[in-house]
C-alpha cells in the first residue's frame, strides 16, 4: 500500500483505487508516461509474459502426455496461467496509455512488425538527448565495432551497452525478418554475401541481423532527435566519408515529420527528409 501525506502533514494510506484515479488525469499519465514508469511497467510485463509462458508449457507437457502431473496440479497451474494472462493483458493496457504521450513510438508503429508494446521495450531504455550520435546509439545497443570486432563483454569490466535493450532490438530484427518489413533487403543481401563466403547458416544469419537493425536504429535516431529540436548528423560512413548510398528514413515506412519543432543547425545538421549536409 502507498502513502501520502494528507492535509493535516499526516500519512495517510492510499488505496490501488486513489492510485488510478490520479493517473487517470491526462496531466499525470504524461508525466508518469514521460518518466522512468514506462520502463518499469514495460519490464513488469516482461516478467509477466515469462511467468506465464512456463505455465504454458508446463500445460502443453500435460496434454501431450509427456508430464504425468495429477488433476489438481493440472488446475493449479490452469489458475496461475490465467492470472498470469490478465496481469499481462492489463500491464499491455498501461504500456499503450503511456505510449500516446511519445511521438516516437507513435512513428514507429508506422512500420511495419512494429507494435506498441515492442517499441516501448526500445524507447524505454533510451536516453536519446545523451546519444549524441548514431554510433553512440549502435554502443549501447550492443552492435558497436571495436578493432574490426563486434564489441562483447570484457570480464571484469563494466559493460558499454544495454542487455534489455539489445535484446529488444533483435527481437525487433527478427519480426522485421519474418514479417517481411523493407529493412529485411538489408538482411537478405547481406546474407547472401556471407553464404557466398562459405559461412555456416547461423552464422551468416546472426551476422546479417546487425546491418539491418542498425539502419533501423540510425532512423530512429534521426526520427526522434528532430522530433525533440536535437543537433542531426548523419553515420559516420556516409557524413564523414562520403558513401553516397544513403537511405532516407521515409524509404522504410517512417512517417514524415510533422513536429512544429525544427532541429537545431550544427555544421552537421541534416534533414532526414533530404539527407545532404547543411
Amino acid at each position: 500500500m502507498s502513502k501520502a501525506n494528507g492535509n493535516n502533514g499526516e500519512h495517510k494510506e492510499l488505496t490501488y483505487n486513489d492510485l488510478v484515479s490520479q493517473l487517470n488525469s491526462i496531466s499525470s499519465m504524461a508525466q508518469v508516461a514521460r518518466g522512468p514508469a514506462l520502463r518499469d511497467t514495460v519490464w513488469t510485463r516482461e516478467i509477466m509474459l515469462r511467468e506465464r509462458i512456463k505455465y504454458d508449457l508446463k500445460l502443453s507437457a500435460i496434454e501431450r502426455g509427456v508430464s504425468d502431473a495429477d488433476e489438481f496440479t493440472t488446475n493449479y497451474y490452469r489458475y496461475h496461467q490465467a492470472l498470469l494472462q490478465k496481469r499481462v493483458d492489463e500491464l499491455t493496457k498501461d504500456v499503450d496509455s503511456m505510449a500516446r504521450h511519445w511521438p516516437i513510438i507513435s512513428a514507429m508503429t508506422e512500420l511495419r512488425g512494429v507494435s506498441t508494446t515492442s517499441a516501448a521495450k526500445i524507447v524505454c531504455e533510451i536516453d536519446i538527448a545523451r546519444s549524441n550520435t548514431i554510433s553512440a546509439l549502435w554502443r549501447y545497443a550492443g552492435y558497436a565495432v571495436v578493432d574490426g570486432k563486434r564489441e562483447r563483454r570484457v570480464k571484469g569490466e563494466k559493460s558499454h551497452y544495454n542487455e534489455h535493450l539489445k535484446r529488444a532490438v533483435y527481437q525487433q530484427g527478427d519480426l522485421f525478418i519474418k514479417l517481411r518489413n523493407p529493412y529485411r533487403d538489408l538482411y537478405d543481401t547481406a546474407k547472401e554475401r556471407y553464404t557466398a563466403l562459405g559461412w555456416t547458416k547461423m552464422h551468416a544469419h546472426l551476422a546479417s541481423i546487425a546491418p539491418m537493425v542498425k539502419m533501423f536504429l540510425s532512423h530512429l535516431w534521426l526520427v526522434w532527435r528532430e522530433m525533440e529540436g536535437l543537433p542531426l548528423s548523419l553515420p559516420y560512413a556516409h557524413g564523414i566519408l562520403g558513401h553516397p548510398d544513403y537511405r532516407t528514413p521515409q524509404q522504410y515506412g517512417w512517417p514524415v515529420a510533422t513536429e512544429e519543432k525544427q532541429p537545431v543547425k550544427t555544421e552537421r545538421a541534416i534533414s532526414i527528409e533530404n539527407p545532404i549536409l547543411v
